[in-house]
């Protein structure tokens, strides 16, 4: 360790540390005078502060008196734990045996100020020794801009920038530790899976801002009711998760009645830009452990149950059950292999032909879709147009069909057959479409089919519908 003995942070001419000495010696004066190194010190960038085994502060240089806003005099007269609140007498002689030990240490930390403010510092600590007397020289950098670029940055990781609640990371997070506690005391917790409609709508009618403005008024109401323990969190669009976490069980008895609060106040109109906002909402609920004792699943179910009640209609509340879990779980899966049928062309397309009686020639075919379902096997429209109606692939599965019929008559008379009518069936969706004239125009020229050969039908429980 360096052994000096004079002033610890401007010794003379004659006061170079001992066992660099002669090394000195041979360049001349180690140091060229106190006055050029305390100028040097004071020029330096970073706080450098030196103080005594007992913390007294025996130097600070100009800046330290322009970060922590004290005069040079003020600083000789206090101690070490005046700025740095963390620190306490009984606790120093401690750290300085630490430093002795150690050489050096680097941490980060905070100092008080003058005014009262708190500033995040790095510092720098280093133990030497004048003469029979210990110091602690400490060199402190303000770190509060990298400070904030960190807060601003763990906030943009688990908290939604525009409504300020927390996001999905920040919600798995919370459902673990909560999940964790409940199976440690025994009691129950309830996640709520919310899902808000017509967002979309006022984004695209009134502007994003508008839509800004509801997600947050919306925000608002949802905590109504609600405690200082419970989470309510943005997934994203119209997505929200509440988590009920208390001091006793939270059950259907206690979840029920929020979640129709809940559904309640989203279901008031907003006044925004001059109109009145009404939007529809849908809850899911699971209860833990009742409903399976894996954390990890606890969102998964509380969206399932949302599925549960999505099928029950707008402003439902539906609890997670394995059976209708299964239920909906096939119909989503039915769902999905019907997109991607619909994207692979797995589709196909039967004609049944249409005789006239009075002569038995074929006049016409009926197109009629089937599917080709990998596991089930072929499967009639009755077994998929609804899932097609509840999912709103209908106008898809529609231009798909009439496309194909037209593509396949023109193929049909250029392998030399006689043109015959092609008899498509329209949904109702498609027929309320104010373009249907339009979309059907367009797949005539498209495919080269001409439209006299191509026949529109419309059942008569289409026709009945239309006339409610």
């Amino acid at each position: 360790m360096t052994q000096l003995v004079s002033d610890p942070m401007f010794p003379g001419d004659g006061d170079a540390p001992t066992d660099i000495a002669p090394a000195a010696a041979e360049r001349g004066s180690l140091v060229p005078g106190t006055v050029d190194l305390r100028a040097l010190l004071d020029r330096a960038p970073v706080v450098i502060l030196s103080a005594d085994e007992d913390g007294n502060i025996s130097y600070a240089n100009d800046a330290a008196c322009r970060t922590l806003g004290y005069t040079h005099d003020a600083f000789l007269k206090m101690r070490i734990f005046e700025i740095a609140p963390h620190r306490r007498a009984d606790t120093w002689a401690a750290t300085v045996v630490a430093l002795k030990q150690l050489g050096s240490k680097t941490f980060e930390s905070d100092w008080r100020s003058a005014d009262g403010r708190i500033i995040p510092v790095e510092i720098s600590a280093t133990h030497m020794t004048y003469g029979s007397r210990g110091y602690v020289v400490i060199y402190g950098t303000d770190i509060t801009v990298r400070r904030e670029a960190e807060l601003q940055a763990l906030r943009l990781a688990h908290f939604d920038d525009i409504t300020g609640l927390p996001n999905r990371t920040l919600l798995q997070d919370r459902l673990r530790n909560a999940a964790s506690q409940s199976l440690r005391d025994g009691r129950s917790i309830t996640v709520l899976a919310i899902e808000i409609g017509q967002l979309r709508t006022v984004n695209e009618t009134l502007g994003q801002a508008a839509g800004d403005l509801l997600l947050k008024t919306l925000t608002q109401r949802m905590s109504i009711g609600l405690r200082g323990s419970d989470t309510v969190a943005h997934l994203g669009g119209g997505e929200f998760a509440v988590l009920i976490a208390r001091e006793s069980d939270v059950g259907e008895a206690i979840a029920l009645p929020l979640a129709r609060g809940i559904v309640d106040v989203l279901s008031a109109p907003v006044m925004i830009q001059g109109t009145n906002i009404y939007v529809s909402s849908t809850i899911g609920a699971t209860i833990f452990p009742q409903d399976g004792s894996q954390p990890e699943h606890i969102l998964r179910q509380a969206q399932a149950a949302l599925r549960i009640a999505h099928s029950q209609g707008t402003n439902q509340i539906g609890f997670y059950t394995p059976e209708a879990n299964a239920r909906i779980s096939t119909r989503v899966a039915m769902e999905a292999s019907l997109r991607r049928a619909i994207d692979q062309n797995d589709l196909q397309l039967q004609f049944q032909p249409q005789i006239d009686l009075s002569t038995g020639h074929i006049i016409g075919v009926e197109a009629l879709i089937k599917w080709e379902h990998p596991e089930l096997g072929l499967l009639d429209p009755a077994d998929f147009l609804p899932l097609a109606e509840e999912t709103g692939l209908t106008l898809t599965l529609g231009d798909w069909v009439l496309r194909t019929a037209c593509m396949t008559s023109v193929a049909w008379q250029c392998m030399g057959l006689p043109p015959i009518r092609m008899a498509v069936n329209l949904t109702a969706r498609q027929l309320q479409q104010s373009d249907i004239a339009v979309r059907i125009q367009s797949i005539l020229m498209e495919t080269g089919l001409s439209a006299a050969h191509l026949g529109i039908e419309i059942t008569e429980s289409m026709l009945v519908e239309n006339v409610d």
